[in-house]
């Protein structure tokens, strides 16, 4: 035994200097020799395990961020199609639902949004693909949305009309960190119990 180790055990909540008359334990001291016991051992290598895996999982976890505002590609077929033109603008109104702002362009859109050369579209928040994912009605066809994990891009596949389908690259967002920060909240609290029940 050293000081330097009584003190650290001591500062992890398993005080071996201090005597105890219940357990006739009389305290270790410095150049004492003593061994921990294999279930101490275990419990030790068992939290660093469970600490370990659960960081793992925590940084690993990635919550999609829809919001934002995107500039659209040019592969939508305006010949053909009522494509969102050059920027779509998307955001969080209600709990339930994102709304899609954006210019429209295209030989379609007279008869899909009456001549406008705007739309204002709400459509549902994603749930498939763990919130990365959804198909819906846009523009008066079924379109799948999908969202890169890192939030990147979005690509907007025309079910019915694939020529109509773009995709969006992100330029600004709305940044959201809650996620990584209640995340490292439930880490810190965790290890804390954890530690707590294995003393």
């Amino acid at each position: 035994m050293t000081s330097e180790f009584l003190e650290y055990s001591r500062s992890r909540g398993n005080d071996l200097s201090t005597p105890r008359k219940s357990t006739q334990f009389s305290g270790l001291r410095d150049d004492d020799r003593w061994c921990l016991c294999a279930a101490s051992m275990q419990a030790y290598i068992i939290h660093f395990i469970f600490t370990f895996a659960f960081f793992h999982t925590c940084i690993s976890i990635v919550f999609p961020e829809w919001t934002g505002i995107f500039d659209v590609d040019e592969s939508c077929d305006q010949t053909e199609c009522c494509c969102i033109s050059k920027r779509a603008i998307i955001t969080r109104p209600e709990n339930t639902r994102l709304l899609i702002t954006a210019n429209v362009a295209g030989s379609a859109c007279r008869d899909i949004v009456n001549t406008s050369t705007s739309i204002s579209s709400l459509i549902p928040i994603p749930q498939e693909k763990n919130g990365f994912q959804i198909i819906t009605k846009f523009l008066s066809s079924d379109c799948r949305f999908t969202l890169s994990y890192d939030s990147k891009f979005i690509v907007d596949i025309n079910l019915q009309y694939p020529k109509c389908s773009g995709t969006g690259i992100r330029v600004e967002n709305e940044v959201n960190t809650t996620p990584s920060i209640f995340s490292s909240s439930i880490l810190i609290f965790l290890s804390v119990v954890f530690s707590l029940c294995m003393n």
